[in-house]
């Protein structure tokens, strides 16, 4: 038997993983894929922060951005940090380094492992793999927005909880990168979304290149349209696009039962406004192992593992995330002008900063009251 088995070896999982065996304790990680977090759909952007509470050296980045550009409508501002404040990096790369950490601590990873189902026991899990059974004393599911057995602990994700993305991986052409260098850029407006924004986040070799939406935006719109005027804004070629759906359902709490938790975007922990999940999956997958480790040590009883779970979600990101859902149900509610919003010098640095993700206290009530005085 394991002491965790940990289904989805994607950040959240291999945050969880690392942790859990540098505990000394026996980990599994099941992945459906035939290689961790293999090809997932994802702009690729990571705050410093993360880079620096994880020790990830900074050779695994594809793309330094110290400046963001802002896009609405045919106008645009450069906001410059004068600072490293993220990476843009390739998601099989950076998966595979955050597993050779797990394999290199003595923990499994079994790839092309579907998990089918698990069966909850008094004192552990059975989860059925394929033609196999394996159990476990507690199980961590971070397998994803998709993941049906998250779906059987959390209830089904509402069409108003979730975004749909859109995103083509593009070549990387010498005039973008001349005119680009050290960015990320941010599109606002109908040219770009039928609401959400629009991104083009460089990497090594190639462009991620994409928009966000709600579902319920989305509706009798045909997202590929958007996309092409990106592309043709920054005279990038065409490129064969693929979808991924986004949960911004903002913090859960039906994230945990008994010997079950639940981490990433299964689990809601991914930015309202902005869609970004890498952090949040990774402060959660490492959140979950602290809870785990609490228990297994006899420090709480099985019966406590959620609450604490939940403590601790709550004392870390959850209150963010609980602002930016009041954002976003308020700019759902209400049409605005984004080239009105961004006439402001100070609201455009504002903005800046939460698609870098650089902490400021109140910022994001700050940008709120902002948007109050534009339009109440």
């Amino acid at each position: 038997m394991f002491d965790v088995i940990i289904v989805g070896a994607g950040p959240a999982g291999l945050v969880s993983a690392y942790r859990l065996l540098e505990e000394g304790f026996n980990i599994l990680i099941l992945e459906k894929e035939i290689k961790p977090n293999y090809n997932k759909l994802c702009a690729g952007y990571i705050p410093s922060e993360v880079f620096e509470k994880y020790n990830i050296p900074k050779q695994i980045a594809d793309h330094i951005v110290d400046k963001i550009k802002i896009v609405a409508d045919k106008n645009e501002w450069v906001i410059d940090f004068y600072e490293e404040v993220g990476y843009n990096v390739d998601r099989n790369k950076f998966a595979e380094f955050l597993a050779s950490r797990v394999l290199k601590t003595g923990g499994v990873i079994e790839t092309s492992s579907f998990v089918k189902k698990f069966i909850e026991k008094d004192f552990y899990v059975s989860v059925i793999v394929n033609d196999k059974e394996y159990s476990s004393k507690i199980v961590i599911l971070s397998d994803g927005v998709c993941s049906r057995m998250a779906a059987l602990i959390r209830g089904r994700y509402q069409s108003n909880n979730l975004g749909i993305a859109i995103q083509a991986k593009v070549n990387l052409n010498n005039h973008f990168l001349k005119n680009n260098s050290k960015l990320n850029v941010i599109l606002f407006g109908n040219l770009y979304s039928p609401f959400g924004y629009g991104w083009v986040f460089p990497k090594k070799t190639y462009l991620d290149v994409g928009l966000g939406t709600l579902v319920s935006k989305a509706k009798g719109k045909k997202l590929e349209d958007y996309l092409a005027n990106i592309l043709e804004y920054f005279t990038l070629e065409k490129s064969s696009p693929r979808f991924y759906p986004v949960p911004l359902s903002g913090p859960l709490t039906n994230i945990a039962r008994n010997r079950i938790l639940l981490a990433g975007d299964n689990a809601g922990h991914v930015s309202p406004l902005t869609g970004e999940g890498i952090k949040y999956s990774m402060y959660a997958g490492d959140i979950a192992a602290e809870t785990i480790i609490e228990y297994l040590k006899n420090r709480i009883n099985i019966k406590d593992i959620r609450d604490s779970y939940l403590k601790k979600l709550k004392k870390s990101f959850y209150k963010k995330l609980r602002i930016e859902k009041l954002i976003l149900s308020l700019l759902v509610r209400k049409s605005f002008s984004a080239l009105k919003i961004l006439e402001n010098k100070e609201t455009r640095r504002l903005i800046a900063e939460i698609y870098a993700d650089r902490y400021r206290k109140n910022l994001i009530l700050t940008l709120l009251k902002r948007y109050i005085m534009t339009y109440v």
